[in-house]
């Protein structure tokens, strides 16, 4: 719940930016081309658009299947505030970025589509509730304190 609120508090700090300062946009990132893993809600959604509105192309990758309705919503916040310079932004249904061949897959689409990726924001992670520590599995542990470094370096390996 707190990356929700956070995430709508990001959107709002943008749009009353704009309406307090007239600032609407510097488009420092026009031309860019930027991809936002879990990208389909609350912080990542949040930035998402930031770079949206700054000039950016974006595409971002979200959990196919529970997460589908928030990605639709998501295309639709993001293609409404892109500037006129940007293409229409892409969401990328995967499983589970755990995965070389995933990652590989969704690197390979996005080149696809764009022809390139500029910024790589890696936003994605997972979530799951225990009310005590004992209800955590070893290989939830194990999955969770994965360093977050190799699945970096494997995404930028293949830029």
């Amino acid at each position: 719940m707190e990356i929700q609120v956070l995430g709508k508090t990001c959107l709002f700090i943008c749009h009353l930016r704009k309406r307090l300062t007239g600032f609407w946009d510097s488009l420092k990132l026009e031309g860019k081309v930027a991809l936002v893993t879990g990208g389909d809600f609350g912080i990542g959604r949040a930035v998402c658009h930031c770079f949206v509105m700054e000039g950016a192309t974006v595409a971002f990758t979200y959990v196919k299947g529970p997460e589908d309705k928030d990605a639709q919503e998501t295309l639709r916040i993001l293609n409404e505030a892109k500037t006129p310079h940007a293409k229409t932004a892409i969401a990328i249904g995967v499983n589970d970025l755990g995965f070389d061949e995933n990652r590989r897959e969704v690197v390979e689409e996005v080149v696809s589509a764009f022809g390139r990726i500029d910024v790589l924001v890696n936003n994605a992670a997972e979530q799951h509730m225990a009310t005590t520590i004992e209800e955590i599995s070893q290989q939830r542990l194990e999955r969770a304190s994965r360093p977050t470094s190799s699945r970096i370096s494997t995404l930028l390996g293949m830029l």
